[in-house]
């Protein structure tokens, strides 16, 4: 099985409903893969509410045979100017449903040779707010948030 991770997330796992997921505390600092992200993608449901905080614009990895929509956050690589210097969002500005679905998301999964599906997944391994985590696959284990094995 083959796992496409979707931007900025980087070990993930399909959820299986044996699975326990700790989610981040809400008003904590936002999770360190958003602080180095210059653009996220957003929906169209998110075009309304996104609008009047970014910039939306469309990019093409196939060379225009597809687009996706994405919010612009910085100029410049790997900056987000809506990370405050305390390392949480700018709570005068929308926050995009990418950023509140962590540490869900959505991934191509690749069974077999051929067989693609989009699958719901977690981090396996979440990233604490000064460095890695120390979460594992032991259930004893606690994270800020991922997952949680259940054996």
């Amino acid at each position: 099985m083959k796992i496409q991770p979707p931007l900025g997330y980087e070990q993930i796992t399909p959820l299986r409903k044996n699975h326990k997921v700790v989610l981040p505390r809400t008003g904590e600092e936002t999770p360190a893969v958003f602080h180095r992200l210059h653009a996220m993608p957003i929906s169209l449901a998110e075009f309304g509410p996104a609008s009047r905080d970014y910039p939306i614009v469309f990019v093409s990895a196939d060379e225009g045979k597809t687009f996706n929509s994405v919010a612009v956050l910085g100029l410049q690589s790997m900056q987000n100017l809506f990370i405050l210097t305390d390392g949480t969002w700018d709570r005068r500005v929308y926050l995009p449903a990418y950023v509140r679905r962590y540490p869900f998301c959505m991934a191509k999964v690749t069974l077999e040779a051929k067989r693609r599906r989009n699958a719901s997944c977690a981090w396996k391994r979440a990233p604490s707010r000064t460095a890695a985590s120390r979460c594992t696959t032991s259930p004893a284990t606690r994270c800020r948030s991922g997952v949680r094995w259940k054996n």
